[in-house]
């Protein structure tokens, strides 16, 4: 079977075609636990950090569940929408950096203005709760993972599910360049409190200032790409 991920190969990528074709042949369905990072590290002779990255990515589109005492597990969704969620998270294929980080500016500050207008009250204490966990892991190497984390709920709360789907489908391609390219691996102090103004004009309502916030909060990731994009 071709790769249908031919153009992107890498060793991440290389985990994520051999869950697709373990799904595609019925090794892998709904509810099946994920083979052990060890394992799979060792059969597709690739790092085990690739094989945590590919799962954080399935983790991240909620195709996968990971439990304290069970695991990762596939999660509870059809054999074809499986299969289609994992194509896309592949599906971008040679777009530039700048690109990529233009597109997700535009789609982040319609999200939260959309957010201010119909987030409700579980919507907030989810932003909270996950800008707690990226607190707690702001000096470890899931920071970046839970900052994400922490815009998919503003994109669940936008209630537009087109906005959440592209930001799904371009968010792994930036995180990509995020190594690549030496971004981010250094937090800055204010990158704490960022998250904090977002989440208090949300909850007032204030549309105005909550875009302001995410410009700003995406400002040096912004120069940054533009930066490289002019070399």
């Amino acid at each position: 079977m071709l790769s249908k991920f031919n153009h992107k190969e890498n060793s991440t990528v290389k985990v994520l075609q051999h869950i697709y074709n373990m799904i595609n042949e019925g090794k892998l369905k709904p509810g099946s636990k994920l083979p052990a990072e060890r394992k799979l590290a060792q059969e597709l002779v690739v790092g085990r950090t690739h094989v945590r990255n590919a799962f954080a990515e399935l983790e991240f589109y909620g195709i996968v569940k990971t439990y304290p005492q069970s695991g990762s597990v596939v999660a509870a969704i059809h054999h074809n929408a499986l299969q289609g969620l994992i194509s896309d998270i592949m599906s971008i294929e040679n777009y530039d950096f700048f690109s990529l980080v233009e597109t997700r500016l535009i789609l982040e500050m319609e999200a939260v203005r959309l957010a201010c207008e119909r987030a409700d009250d579980k919507d907030i204490e989810s932003l909270k709760l996950a800008h707690k966990e990226y607190i707690d892991n702001f000096h470890t190497p899931r920071r970046v993972e839970k900052d994400m984390i922490f815009h998919r709920v503003i994109a669940q709360a936008s209630r537009n599910d087109v906005i959440k789907s592209m930001l799904l489908i371009i968010t792994p391609d930036i995180l990509s360049h995020y190594v690549t390219k030496d971004f981010c691996s250094t937090p800055l102090p204010t990158d704490k409190h960022e998250h904090q103004i977002i989440i208090d004009a949300i909850e007032s309502r204030s549309s105005s200032k909550a875009v302001s916030a995410m410009r700003l909060h995406l400002d040096r990731l912004y120069s940054f790409a533009k930066t490289k994009n002019s070399k």
